[in-house]
């Protein structure tokens, strides 16, 4: 039981130490995925920060990188009618390469190109949005120094970047609000948040 706790606190430690919760005015970029191809193809003017989402139209297919940025996480999802979506937030600026690994002719490819970085806007020490406690069990509570943020929708995802949970508060979300999300299995996983404006806030959780 003393190691248990020994544990513990260790890893709550570590975590607040790792952890990086951070605000960005982000945008969504979307690619449908059908047969033959990732539409658009191309992307130019993605910022670090803003979200790559592939949304399943037709077929049996993936989005696998092929070529990422030094230090930048490469990934490889399915996209198909049993798992429709996938986002990718880079970190990293640079060019990114991506195929269908299903579609064997190599013909269904894609890029982004992420600049930007450096630029990503956090908190500022404001915290619009805190999740508490964090690491969390089975319950965590979204809360606010201001009260009340109009938040309208709540999308949860893994570490690999699948879709977890969606939750829509309706017109807004009063705060504080208790979430219980016992269901959800260990690791490491992304809040985010739209509010009335389509404004996006970004956090991170541990689930344990």
């Amino acid at each position: 039981m003393k190691n248990f706790h020994l544990f513990r606190s260790s890893l709550t430690f570590s975590v607040f130490f790792v952890l990086i919760c951070f605000f960005a005015e982000a945008k969504t970029w979307v690619v449908s995925v059908k047969n033959y191809s990732f539409t658009p193809f191309n992307l130019t003017h993605v910022q670090g920060g803003d979200t790559i989402k592939w949304l399943w139209v037709s077929g049996m297919h993936s989005t696998t990188s092929t070529s990422v940025p030094d230090g930048a996480m490469p990934w490889d999802h399915p996209i198909n009618q049993d798992s429709t979506a996938f986002i990718y937030i880079p970190k990293m600026n640079g060019t990114f390469f991506y195929k269908s690994t299903p579609d064997t002719a190599n013909s269904m490819t894609g890029t982004f190109v992420v600049s930007g970085v450096n630029g990503i806007a956090n908190d500022n020490g404001k915290r619009e949005v805190i999740l508490y406690p964090n690491p969390f069990q089975d319950q965590v509570a979204i809360v606010t120094p201001y009260g009340q943020t109009a938040l309208q929708t709540l999308e949860i995802y893994d570490a690999s970047g699948k879709l977890m949970l969606v939750k829509n508060f309706g017109p807004s979300l009063s705060l504080p609000c208790n979430l219980e999300l016992k269901n959800l299995p260990q690791g490491v996983f992304m809040f985010k948040f739209t509010d009335i404006s389509k404004r996006t806030i970004l956090r991170r959780a541990i689930h344990y």
